[in-house]
């Protein structure tokens, strides 16, 4: 009976701290706010963790990271495949020629961590990064994610604009998919 005890404590703990991070990812106005994109410039070295994972075939690409952690939910992993199915659906040719990279991360294994500070995660996150010559450069949170999983036409639109978007920003001069 104890044992019944201790995992419903765990699992409403558990609900509470993803309800936490939902409102303070929804309401609170910092990194991933309901309705505002986030697009960072946030430039590391070549040594850093994210640009060792980076192909050294192709100097500069888009990586599309699927971020979560060590509890999934079938809401994360439907978002996941979502994520995934909107990239292979809409840039069959930039995955191809590496141009586009999908990755699936979990930030809770160890050698993983530094992403949750890198992009600001506090829940699974779908994140688009820029690898200009070996080193990350800017990226952007895509939020919306979670206001769209039941809808998987308007995910997948969201998803595959907001790519296509970030690969032909001004901001982003060294774009893949300009070339």
């Amino acid at each position: 009976m104890k044992a019944k005890s201790i995992l419903a404590a765990l699992l409403l703990l558990f609900v509470a701290a993803s309800v936490a991070a939902w409102v303070v990812r929804e309401f609170g106005g910092g990194p991933g706010a309901r309705g505002a994109s986030q697009r960072t410039t946030h430039p590391t070295s070549a040594s850093s963790p994210a640009a060792e994972e980076a192909s050294p075939e192709v100097s500069d690409k888009v990586v599309a990271y699927y971020f979560h952690g060590n509890q999934r939910c079938d809401t994360c992993t439907t978002m996941e495949a979502y994520a995934r199915e909107a990239i292979e659906s809409g840039f069959g040719e930039g995955l191809r020629n590496g141009r586009i990279q999908w990755r699936v991360v979990n930030y809770d294994e160890p050698e993983h961590k530094h992403f949750r500070q890198d992009f600001d995660l506090v829940a699974p996150s779908l994140v688009l990064a820029a690898i200009h010559e070996g080193k990350q450069g800017e990226w952007e949170d895509l939020p919306r994610i979670w206001e769209l999983k039941d809808d998987k036409a308007s995910f997948l639109k969201y998803v595959q604009g907001e790519l296509r978007a970030f690969c032909h920003s001004e901001r982003s001069e060294e774009s893949p998919l300009r070339r």
